[in-house]
């Protein structure tokens, strides 16, 4: 079902949307909007990456080569980024947020090269969003990188299972 509403144009306008969001709480914290420019690209390096990156799984998904991420800042667009990936869902736990972030220096050294503004967000709570199920160990770990993405049987408000 959430991969539903991920294709179906739903705003605060909409009788769903009023819904979806009354029953889905969501509160954004912004340091200081007037720092951000419409005519400006930005990176936004999000974190946790958790199950599923709810604060991002609604917008476009693309690879995170460095190819696609140049090309799209290039022609002007912001992307958002979530650096932790699959080695970040392998260590994750229940009711504690990771991040994973030290070897993931990428994309800051692109901002850097393309003086363009980093900024930092944080979903907090995201490891509450989720009842979660994983495998482990280095097996799995390879499996996971192999296929990009860590398979994670999961339910939960979000999961609808």
């Amino acid at each position: 079902m959430l991969f539903f509403f991920m294709f179906i144009p739903i705003d605060h306008h909409s009788k769903w949307g009023r819904s979806l969001s009354s029953y889905f709480p969501v509160t954004l914290h912004v340091e200081d909007i007037n720092a951000f420019q419409s005519d400006r690209s930005y990176i936004f390096g999000y974190e946790p990456h958790s199950v599923l990156p709810i604060g991002v799984v609604a917008l476009a998904d693309l690879t995170a080569s460095k190819k696609n991420f140049t090309s799209l800042l290039a022609a002007g667009y912001s992307c958002i980024i979530v650096p932790g990936g699959v080695q970040e869902t392998f260590h994750m736990e229940h009711s504690s947020e990771i991040a994973f972030l030290k070897p993931r220096r990428g994309f800051v050294r692109i901002a850097m090269e393309m003086g363009l503004p980093l900024v930092p967000v944080f979903c907090f709570g995201q490891s509450d969003v989720f009842k979660w199920w994983k495998l482990g160990g280095q097996l799995y770990l390879k499996f996971s990188r192999a296929l990009k993405f860590t398979p994670i049987y999961f339910w939960g408000l979000f999961g609808y299972v």
